[in-house]
């Protein structure tokens, strides 16, 4: 089934961390809860988890547990409203994006 489909009607994706997974969950304001493998993932994982955009596993208070992430990220709406405000940040900037002004850089 096609991820960006599914993940427009979820509540929550549940991801290694790669970086098309965190966009594509960005892009459909869906809080992660992320369990890295490869180095690039853990530092992914890091990076939502400082932008409360969701919660890593790696790394984490061990305290909290699988599921009490999974409540914290489908009750607390401060996860949505900053995943909420990334994509709108992200959507203006492409707004605002030159491609000409890329262009000219590469063909230089």
């Amino acid at each position: 089934m096609n991820q960006k489909y599914v993940l427009s009607k979820a509540d929550l994706f549940i991801t290694h961390g790669g970086m098309n997974s965190i966009m594509e969950a960005i892009s459909n304001e869906v809080p992660m809860l992320l369990n890295p493998i490869t180095p690039e993932q853990r530092i992914n994982s890091l990076i939502v988890n400082n932008k409360k955009i969701g919660i890593t596993n790696y790394k984490r208070d061990k305290w909290k547990t699988t599921g009490e992430a999974i409540e914290d990220l489908l009750n607390n709406s401060m996860y949505k409203s900053n995943i909420h405000k990334l994509n709108l940040k992200i959507n203006n900037e492409i707004k605002r994006f030159d491609s000409n002004k890329l262009l000219d850089f590469i063909e230089r």
